[in-house]
């Protein structure tokens, strides 16, 4: 009888320490195991490297301006033809966009222009195949995220004669 008795005093105990456990959890047992060790701040490090559990998708943008910028404006301008920042969207896939006499950037005054795009795309000629980048777009510092800027190597009323794909 004695022994039934302590069994179920034991089964009560254990049951109420998991209902215990489970209710107020442990404090800095991040990964849930009912421990904290190691396993916890290799835990809290993936939060951090995944923003805190929420992706995050990059959004895309280029530029063509009279002046090089620091940083992507709050402004967005829709009109290809109009210089200023402008948002391409979460994807590069398919994206083309070319500078023609009908769709070009007009300056009040020659200048030597700035294009500032994602990495992975690139700046040709007209013709499509010849890259400009290091020829008539030189390189120039950039610390926009996932971006490259270039200068163009004169000064001009226009921007033109352009194709980024």
């Amino acid at each position: 009888m004695k022994t039934r008795i302590l069994s179920l005093a034991a089964m009560l105990l254990m049951s109420v320490c998991t209902y215990a456990q489970s209710e107020t959890p442990l404090k800095g047992d991040v990964n849930g195991d009912g421990k904290v060790d190691v396993a916890d701040i290799a835990a809290v490090i993936e939060i951090m490297k995944n923003n805190g559990g929420t992706a995050v998708e990059a959004t895309y943008y280029w530029y063509v301006g009279a002046t090089n910028p620091s940083e992507i404006s709050s402004t967005i301008v829709t009109e290809t033809n109009k210089e200023g920042w402008h948002m391409i969207g979460t994807s590069l896939s398919g994206f083309n966009l070319v500078f023609n006499n009908q769709n070009m950037i007009e300056f009040d005054e020659k200048t030597q222009y700035y294009l500032i795009i994602p990495n992975d795309l690139h700046a040709y000629a007209a013709d499509g195949n010849t890259l400009l980048e290091g020829r008539s777009l030189n390189p120039v510092s950039c610390n926009i995220e996932n971006h490259k800027a270039f200068q163009f190597y004169n000064s001009v009323w226009e921007v033109k004669g352009l194709i980024i794909k």
